[in-house]
């Protein structure tokens, strides 16, 4: 297994611990392990506050709101698609940021 390999089981292992209002971790985990040709990686973040991710790790918690997904651009739509089944609050493509390369596209979804 690669490191970019082993960084990405990371996170399906994160995003899977996750269970919030309408966000449901396990069903997240699985549909991206599902539909992995659809995406490039993705990280489960805490895009506002990030201590308090540190702070509640003491407790057995991962604290994050924030998939973002970084896909090609011929598969975005089919992602988003998918992604609509999650519930976020907020579903977002961005065709430019600075995490994504030439031909890629970032998908952000949000959670409340």
């Amino acid at each position: 297994m690669t490191k970019a390999e082993e960084l990405q089981e990371i996170q399906y292992h994160l995003v899977g611990l996750g269970s919030f209002n309408q966000f449901d971790g396990k069903k997240v985990a699985w549909s991206l392990k599902k539909n992995y040709g659809l995406w490039k990686r993705f990280i489960f973040v805490d895009c506002y506050s990030s201590h308090l991710s540190l702070r509640d790790m003491g407790e057995g918690k991962w604290n994050a709101d924030t998939l973002l997904i970084v896909v090609k651009e011929k598969f975005a739509e089919k992602m988003m698609a998918v992604a609509k089944f999650w519930k976020a609050n907020e579903l977002v493509c961005h065709k430019r940021h600075l995490a994504v390369g030439k031909g890629e596209f970032l998908i952000r979804a949000w959670w409340d």
